[in-house]
């Protein structure tokens, strides 16, 4: 069972106290307490009420649209990934409908190499949020900077190419779903403590039979896109956080991407990454669900 004080499940979000600006993440951890608890089984009749369901156990990681937490699932004994989008981008109706897509195309994409989605959702205070598997380990990016990995080790580069072939598999399964992940790089696939291997952050996934009704463009989301709007003066919409990224329970410190990618220009002003008193309700921890 956690060993975290109890307390309802969004009243992080009215804590007099400011996030930092960017990504508030935990420290890497390879092998922690999610990855060694044991088996365990609980008395009484499953929890309807969901702060009753699921306890905050703090944050993963924050960007300008949402947030991440880890949250315990008492029904279960398990821990999970809370991802709630931040109120005041709430009021956007395109923005609760492109949280909403986030969440129905990784559900829907019932592979062993990419994170499931449990639960989506409102709550009673009218956070919109979506629970997903924990995701613990690192990043290949990680693995690939470690100075004791050599292409020419064979061990090790048998190891990656494992990891390789597991993200291939993973893509094809999306690719026969007629989905496009539009952001591969290692920073987005996590390998866990016994081998698992995890394509993360489908947030700006591209259907290929059809466009995304909220009109999601990978390309305007992401720096390749904004450095080309940027060349043809046309601009990009005035969202912040346009590399705001999944979460993750350990590994590569941040459940955000870094920053945008070389010779991109800054994100267009937006919200505040952080909300802070009174902002409203909203959670979410995918993992670095990163």
């Amino acid at each position: 069972m956690p060993d975290t004080e109890p307390r309802k499940l969004f009243s992080w979000l009215t804590e007099d106290d400011t996030p930092p600006l960017g990504f508030a993440a935990v420290q890497p951890v390879f092998q922690n307490e999610a990855t060694s608890r044991k088996a365990e089984l609980a008395q009484g009749k499953p929890r309807n009420d969901l702060n009753e369901r699921l306890t905050d156990q703090g944050e993963i990681a924050r960007g300008g649209m949402s947030s991440i937490r880890r949250v315990f699932n008492h029904n279960l004994l398990r821990q999970e990934a809370m991802k709630a989008l931040d109120p005041r981008m709430a009021i956007d109706s395109g923005e609760v409908l492109r949280f909403l897509e986030e969440a129905q195309i990784t559900g829907q994409l019932d592979h062993p190499n990419i994170p499931p989605v449990h639960e989506v959702g409102v709550d009673a205070s009218g956070i919109h949020y979506f629970t997903m598997k924990l995701v613990e380990g690192r990043t290949l990016e990680e693995m690939l900077a470690d100075p004791r990995f050599s292409p020419l080790d064979d061990l090790k580069l048998f190891h990656v190419l494992q990891v390789f072939i597991k993200v291939c598999q993973g893509l094809a399964f999306a690719h026969s779903r007629g989905v496009v992940h539009c952001d591969l790089k290692p920073e987005n696939v996590m390998v866990g403590s016994f081998g698992q291997v995890y394509v993360m952050d489908w947030g700006i996934a591209r259907l290929v039979h059809r466009d995304r009704p909220s009109g999601t463009s990978p390309e305007v989301r992401t720096g390749v896109g904004r450095a080309r709007a940027a060349a043809q003066g046309t601009g990009v919409g005035g969202r912040g956080g346009g590399w705001a990224g999944e979460a993750r329970g350990g590994g590569g410190g941040g459940g955000g991407r870094g920053p945008p990618p070389a010779g991109a220009p800054a994100p267009a002003p937006g919200p505040p990454a952080g909300w802070g008193p009174g902002g409203g309700p909203a959670t979410a921890p995918p993992t670095r669900a990163r």
